[in-house]
Order: C-alpha cells, then structure tokens, then sequence
C-alpha cells in the first residue's frame, strides 16, 4: 500500500520464513525491498538467484518407495516410512522429515524456496535437541541448543562482540537494532505489527517514529500499554480493538483496514444458483446450529439457493457440522435431506422423487486469501456471524460487490446499505431473503459496495495515516 502511494518503504521481516518469496509473490510483495533478519544472521546474499529443487532429484536409498499425496510425498523402504517430504502450495520443496526404523522422528530438514538447505533441527524421543542454521554453502552459521542458547560461528562477520545469546530472541532483536541504527532517519515512519516479537524492538524506536497496528487478537489489550500510549499513532483493524484501545487510554487512534479493498466483482448475478457462503468459525454451538437451521429454512423455501460453508479450522469443524445435519435429518422437519456426501451412483433407490431430497452441501477448508476470493466469485450474499467478524471477508465482500450479512455493526458493513445486521439468529432466513428473492435489493448493495471501495484502496488508506500522524497532538 505504501508503495503503491509513491512511497519509499522496506519491509522488516524477523521472523524465520524460509518460504518468504513464494507468499510475497501471492501478496504482490516481490517488487518491495527487504530486510530479512535471518538472511543477514546465515550470510544470505541478497540477489541469490532461485533454484527450483525437486525431491526426486534425491539420493535416496536403493529400495525407496516413493508414494505421492496432495502436497506431501511419502518415502517408504519396504513397509517402513522412512521419509515425508512437505510441499508448499506452488509445490515447492519446504521440508523432509526423517524416521529412525521404529518411526521416530530423528530430523528435519527445511530447505528456502531460492534451492538451499536452510536449516537442519536434529529430534530425540520427540524433542529438538540442536537447531543448526546455514548459509548456502551448508556452512552452520549459528546452532541453538536444547535450552535455547544461540551460538554463532563467526560473529564478527555480523559485527557482534559476543558469541551467545541467551535465545533466539534475543539475536533477532540485536540484528533488528543493527539495521535500524544505520538506516533509520529522523523523517522516518516505523510499522510494527503489535505482536509479542516486536515488541522489544519496537520499544527501541523513537514514539514520534513509531505506529503500532492491532490486528484481530495477536497481542492483547490491556490498560498498561505504555507503547502504545507513547506512539505516533496506533491502528485499529476493527471497532472491537479501536474501542479497548481508547479504553485503556490510547489518545492517536486510527481504525483502518490492514490491508486494501481491490474491485474484483464476482459473476454470481449470471448464474442461475444463488450461492450462500456461510463462514462457520468463531461460533458456539447453539448459535452455529441455529445458523444452519435458518439456511437449510431458506433452502427448503427455494430449490435454487445452494450452500458453501468456509472454515480456517480444517475438517474437524466439518465432522461437527455433519452431526448436526444428521440431527436435523432425525428431527424430521426438513423436506431435503442435506449431506456433505457425493450421490452415490450405485445406490438403488426406490423412485426418481428420492433422488431430488437429497440437497448436497459443499465445505471448504480455507487456507490462503487467493482461495478465500476466488471461491466468492460464484457466491451471492455472503454471511458471517461471528461476534468478532472475519475482517479479510468483509474487505474481501467489498471488493467482489456481495452483500453480506453480520450480527453485530461494523464500519465496512452498514445495514441496509452494502448489508444487513441482525439482532439475533433468528432473523437469519428472512435477511437471505432479503437478498435472494430478486436482484433488487442486491444491486443495491452492490453499488454501494463499489462506492466504499474507494475508501480503502491503498494510497487512501495510507494518505489518512499520514494525514493523521502529522497532525500537532491536543
């Protein structure tokens, strides 16, 4: 965003992230100059070129197997695992597990995306006993041990005087303070991500410099934030934080997105289906039910509304979903019947009516922002319960034009205007009607979607950040 402003920027990144080039190319970061730290702790160069590894290109033993599965590769020797090989979502290599005969996990390998082994973590009976991390020759630059304690190979290469750190912590934070010490100018801006990691060198920064960013739940609030009451500026992602932060006394507050609104409208208006998209996560039980009951209601009133429900916690919440629509099924008070499961060609059943009572659901588990979009292509009104809404859909629901539906207010969902907000569950059936029967009250919202998309396209976001932290305080 900040690029995107005309703004010179380089991104920190001090975390371990051997993957870095596969994600900033999915989040359009590749042309961003960076910082990584652990590239400068292991004597990465920075323009290394990439080098695309390929697990069969191996040495391994004779009698290997190789067995091929969604984004793994199984390596057996006879009935043995002796090998796992991880790949990313491009398929690229991210690691090898290794097992000793009787299935214990005795290595790991974990190679960065530019076709090196970057790091090797040795196990015994579960627990990692020494971490070794390296440069691209396979020369161990720095090891940590059982306890934590870093040693360095060379530390006068990286300009320390000591050859331990307590933690991994702790060198990541001199390296931090390195780099902020010979780039960091007076005119200068610092974004932390206000998260635990960054708070300590966050707090080595001048206030006046400095603009924490609460995002969703990564660091708590509480009344003692002495940085945050001492910065710039804080951002709030939602009105949830924006109001704990003004409680526990945070006066240069700013409730903005984290990320911008793109117009992407979706082509769900041409489709004969009206697809719901029900995110499932962050629900109690009781209300996860009555949500269910209240669209299957909708779906029993029209044979044309067809249902996709998206969760981040994987297949497990799948499994509790199925129990309920197997407990709505014993009910008896559902026309349809409503399953997760593919019809079953082979199946007799007793007339051609029984196949049309069968109304198949559709689960997604969700693990990127690119499939979050792509699958809203298709949808036509979007519902997301959650007492702390999903912000990345409801910036995600702007951008592709949907209307959507929420129970407790939000400044990027109005009521009536790009959605709806319900006062209780109940209410559920009659507000997906509101936006299914016809196309009315949908273009509606859609032409309000696409005015308030200006509103947070990047270089407005960023021009109200600046705009705010040059303002005289009082």
């Amino acid at each position: 965003m900040f690029a995107q402003a005309g703004q010179a920027v380089e991104l920190v990144v001090p975390t371990y992230f051997p993957n870095y080039r596969h994600f900033a190319f999915r989040q359009r970061l590749s042309t961003i100059q960076t910082f990584n730290i652990f590239d400068y702790l292991q004597q990465i160069p920075r323009s290394l070129p990439q080098v695309v590894l390929d697990p069969r290109d191996f040495n391994w033993p004779s009698d290997a197997a190789l067995v091929y599965g969604p984004n793994e590769l199984l390596i057996y020797r006879g009935p043995v695992l002796y090998a796992r090989v991880e790949q990313g979502l491009e398929g690229n290599l991210l690691g090898i597990d290794r097992y000793d005969d009787e299935q214990n996990l005795v290595k790991r390998l974990d190679f960065d995306d530019r076709g090196f082994l970057s790091r090797i973590s040795y196990y015994q009976a579960g627990k990692i006993m020494q971490q070794d991390y390296l440069d691209i020759n396979g020369s161990v630059q720095f090891s940590q041990d059982a306890a934590g304690r870093i040693t360095l190979a060379d530390p006068a290469a990286l300009g320390f005087s000591q050859d331990q750190f307590p933690n991994l912590g702790a060198i990541v934070q001199a390296g931090v303070k390195k780099f902020f010490d010979s780039k960091l100018q007076p005119e200068d801006l610092v974004v932390v991500a206000a998260q635990a990691d960054n708070l300590d060198f966050a707090s080595q920064i001048n206030p006046q410099q400095l603009i924490l960013s609460y995002f969703y739940n990564r660091e708590k609030i509480t009344a003692n934030s002495p940085l945050a009451q001492e910065a710039a500026l804080v951002l709030a992602d939602s009105d949830h934080n924006y109001q704990l932060l003004h409680n526990s006394g945070v006066e240069r507050l700013l409730e903005l997105p984290p990320f911008d609104a793109r117009l992407n409208l979706g082509a769900s208006n041409q489709e004969a289906s009206l697809q719901i998209f029900f995110l499932a996560d962050d629900l109690a039980a009781p209300d996860l039910k009555a949500a269910l009951r209240e669209i299957l209601l909708t779906m029993e009133n029209n044979h044309l509304v067809e249902l996709t429900i998206g969760s981040y916690q994987g297949y497990e919440l799948k499994i509790t979903i199925s129990q309920i629509l197997q407990e709505f099924q014993d009910e008896q008070n559902f026309k349809n019947r409503y399953t997760f499961d593919r019809p079953n060609p082979n199946r007799n059943l007793a007339d051609d009516a029984e196949k049309q009572t069968v109304r198949r659901l559709k689960f997604v588990s969700l693990s990127s922002e690119k499939q979050l979009i792509q699958l809203l292509q298709a949808v036509r009104v979007i519902v997301n319960l959650a007492a702390e809404p999903d912000l990345f859909l409801q910036l995600a629901g702007i951008s592709s034009g949907l209307p959507q539906i929420l129970r407790v207010p939000s400044q990027y969902v109005l009521d009536h205007q790009n959605g709806l907000i319900i006062s209780q569950i109940t209410d559920l059936q009659a507000a997906l009607t509101y936006y299914l029967d016809g196309l009315k009250h949908w273009n509606e919202a859609l032409v309000f979607a696409t005015q308030m998309i200006k509103k947070y396209t990047g270089p407005e976001i960023v021009a109200k950040i600046l705009e705010t932290v040059n303002k005289p305080k009082g």
